[in-house]
């Protein structure tokens, strides 16, 4: 049940609006992603005032709260089991928040080299994403607390059109009479009801789309190669342990597909075979992996797919996230090594087109297709973490990272 327990009791208030609520609990907290379409926001309200996010707060509680109809009420309570063991509705806030806030962490520069300046580094970094905020949302129940938040994109180098100077800034931009908000990334912690309703609200408001952001393997791998890089995982990884979850694709053969459109109950489509495999390592053995893979004279030669186009767009489920087809061994000295690893002690081809990434779990983050969760870690590695996930809502390729 993705819910988390009330921080605090919240004092009554006579428009259930809190303007100053408590920072966001981002860190240490899983959220489902999706991708959002840029918000159309309106030449009245392009910044999105205080005054206007409380006017959608009691707005978005109307909603939730429900009304009386022909004597019946209708509410969200009454028609969801988790929500009516929730309480009372008591609060709803929409309010900006700085994205340098919400990252907090630790600064592995810092840490790795005592003599630098401490404003020095927070600030190049903070430099980086100054100015650059996000939606928070919070729904605050009697006995349970929902949350969204909508972020910005945070690299500087994102393809703007020519009258768009504040992409992911948290400010709008503007073409004609049309006033956008761009906010590509949406990570909701709610109740699959109250997401739904969630989801609407957004939509009807803004005249944006949201929907589920399924991360692959190629941008599981590129993640963790860069979340590399940057804690400098040469020197330390914090003594946590990785943990990567294989999967494999078996796609139905086409007498198998005719039985089941025949046959709905027919098990044609669940062959015997392996369905996950989780690869753990400790964190001395990522450290030498990523040597070994970064110390390969030949990294092409590890062992590869080297069939048809066409076959391997078949065996990966025609999914461009999929297959291996993008792999590039340089940028991803890692996975290398695991690949030659596992086809030297277990016969596996980590490359075969079938393959696929389906989680990666690490002390600073855990990802899957659908969810992530960042724990209080460098705070560049977390920032870079979610400016990825944001290029991604943006329909954007994650960037290479060396």
């Amino acid at each position: 049940m993705s819910t988390r327990r009330k921080r605090r009791a919240s004092p009554p208030r006579e428009d259930n609006v809190d303007p100053q609520p408590d920072l966001p609990a981002f860190l240490n907290t899983s959220f489902t992603t999706h991708r959002l379409s840029p918000l159309h926001v309106g030449p009245d309200a392009p910044s999105l005032p205080p005054s206007h996010l409380a006017s959608l707060s009691r707005h978005l509680r109307d909603i939730l709260v429900g009304d009386t109809v022909r004597g019946v009420y209708v509410g969200l309570e009454g028609t969801d089991p988790e929500l009516s063991r929730a309480g009372p509705l008591e609060r709803v806030s929409i309010t900006w928040v700085s994205v340098s806030d919400l990252l907090g962490g630790r600064d592995q520069e810092r840490e790795a080299s005592p003599e630098l300046s401490s404003d020095a580094v927070v600030g190049d970094l903070d430099g980086e994403i100054q100015g650059k905020k996000g939606l928070w949302v919070e729904v605050s129940y009697e006995n349970v607390v929902y949350e969204a938040l909508l972020l910005p994109a945070l690299d500087d180098d994102a393809e703007e059109d020519e009258e768009d100077q504040s992409w992911g800034k948290g400010r709008t931009s503007s073409k004609g009479d049309e006033v956008f908000l761009k906010l590509p990334l949406l990570l909701t912690r709610m109740n699959g009801e109250l997401r739904t309703v969630f989801l609407d609200f957004l939509s009807t408001e803004f005249d944006c789309r949201a929907s589920p952001l399924r991360l692959g393997t190629k941008s599981l791998v590129r993640i963790w190669e860069r979340w590399i890089r940057d804690v400098k995982l040469e020197i330390r990884m914090g003594g946590k342990d990785l943990a990567i979850t294989l999967g494999f694709y078996d796609p139905p053969a086409p007498e198998d597909q005719d039985e089941l459109q025949n046959d709905p109950d027919s098990n044609a489509d669940q062959p015997l075979g392996l369905r996950t495999v989780d690869i753990i390592l400790t964190h001395t053995d990522v450290q030498n992996f990523v040597t070994l893979g970064r110390n390969f004279k030949s990294i092409a030669t590890a062992n590869h797919w080297s069939g048809l186009d066409r076959e391997r767009r078949f065996l990966s489920g025609n999914n461009d996230e999929e297959g291996w087809a993008w792999r590039e061994p340089k940028e991803q000295p890692f996975m290398e090594a695991l690949a030659r690893y596992l086809d030297g002690h277990m016969g596996m081809d980590l490359f075969h087109p079938s393959v696929r990434i389906t989680k990666v779990a690490c002390g600073g983050f855990v990802l899957t297709e659908g969810r992530v969760k960042v724990f209080d870690g460098e705070k560049r590695g977390v920032k870079n973490l979610l400016g990825d996930l944001a290029r991604r809502g943006r329909g954007d390729s994650i960037r290479k990272v060396f």
